[in-house]
């Protein structure tokens, strides 16, 4: 048996030359990686040595191989010029005036036509419309958060009359157009044994303003007016005395012009205020007069939920009374007299109610039993 395979390999492997072998090596190395290759060399052996290894005749020897690493360095690529692309461009423009923030629209590119120029004007009115829109509403919104009923604790009627003492109450309302041209609110005041109306305003010019044009009109209109009524000669008094402390400025016809009211929405409402009131149980005052005078309301914050304040009342203390008032709630239910239809020639300003000697009488009944009956 084995000289049968030695025969056949030697037929197949023992007719092989070495040029052919180092042909066929060659070409292996020719088809190897560029960047690595490795090549058989026997254990043991000098790698430099380049004799070619003949075949011997027989089986073929049992020998162990290792392998050389070959670098090779990869070939370098030329470096790539830089082409400067500005180098044939025109120099620019100098820089000339900022083009404008808002440019002409450009044409529509569906059909459409730009807007004209009156089309734009009324744009911008509409604009100036909306904003004046807003304006005023944030100025009614400012004056609104005081609307509303007030329950009002006053220490000087309570230690005189305690059966209405939790009976006190103010309502104020917004006035048509009072309140946006002249920061005017009114009030229906009721303090027991005073009610009537009270004329809130943010300014102490605008109020005076306020409150003789109101009679000016009603005088014009009515023909009510004489030269002895001494109400409207103070209101009027007052009002020049606010016109020549706001400029003394004049229209073209002699009237007086007052400077726009300056609201400040973000400050606390604080007023000045006028009231007229009747005596309720006839204590102080005859049947007819009217008794009037001023005072200040200060609210506390922007809510409008309570405010402090101080009212003039002469027949109840020589100081001023102090008064404190809390929203309960944001309606009311009563409605104050018009300003203008109390009748001025029957109105009391201040100290003036002590000048009629049967008046002065009548308010020594507020120590008397039967004066106190009547509230009880």
């Amino acid at each position: 048996m084995w000289p049968d395979l030695i025969d056949d390999w030697r037929r197949r492997y023992g007719t092989r030359s070495s040029n052919s072998k180092r042909t066929n090596e060659d070409s292996d190395e020719a088809s190897s990686t560029p960047s690595q290759t490795k090549r058989p060399r026997p254990v043991g052996s000098n790698a430099s040595s380049s004799t070619p290894v003949e075949p011997s005749h027989g089986p073929p020897p049992s020998q162990d191989y290792e392998f050389d690493t070959i670098k090779v360095e990869p070939r370098s690529k030329p470096p790539v010029p830089i082409v400067d692309l500005t180098e044939n461009e025109p120099t620019p423009p100098a820089t000339g005036p900022t083009p404008s923030l808002d440019p002409e629209p450009a044409p529509s590119v569906s059909g459409t036509p730009a807007p004209s120029k009156a089309a734009k004007s009324l744009l911008t009115a509409l604009s100036r419309a909306q904003s004046a829109q807003f304006n005023v509403f944030r100025l009614r919104q400012y004056y609104y958060q005081v609307c509303g009923s007030y329950t009002l604790v006053c220490p000087s009627i309570a230690a005189k009359f305690p059966a209405i003492a939790d009976q006190l109450r103010l309502e104020v309302f917004l006035h048509p157009t009072g309140t946006v041209e002249d920061g005017i609110v009114e009030a229906y005041l009721d303090l027991g044994i005073f009610k009537g109306t009270m004329i809130l305003g943010t300014s102490k010019e605008h109020l005076a303003k306020w409150c003789f044009m109101q009679h000016q009109q009603h005088w014009t209109q009515h023909h009510t007016h004489n030269d002895n009524d001494q109400e409207f000669q103070r209101l009027r008094t007052a009002y020049f005395a606010a016109w020549e402390s706001s400029g003394s400025a004049k229209a073209g016809d002699g009237s007086c012009i007052f400077p726009p009211i300056d609201t400040k929405p973000d400050n606390a409402p604080s007023f000045t205020c006028e009231y007229r009131v009747f005596d309720t149980y006839r204590l102080f005052l005859k049947p007819g007069p009217i008794f009037a005078d001023n005072g200040l309301i200060e609210f506390s914050d922007l809510t409008g939920l309570q405010f402090s304040g101080t009212l003039n009342f002469p027949m109840l203390s020589d100081e001023p009374i102090a008064i404190n008032g809390f929203k309960i709630d944001g309606n009311t239910t009563a409605k104050p007299q018009a300003w203008s239809s109390y009748v001025t020639p029957n109105i009391q300003y201040g100290a003036a109610w002590k000048n009629d000697d049967e008046q002065s009488a009548a308010g020594q009944e507020m120590d008397a039993p039967e004066g106190l009956a009547r509230i009880q």
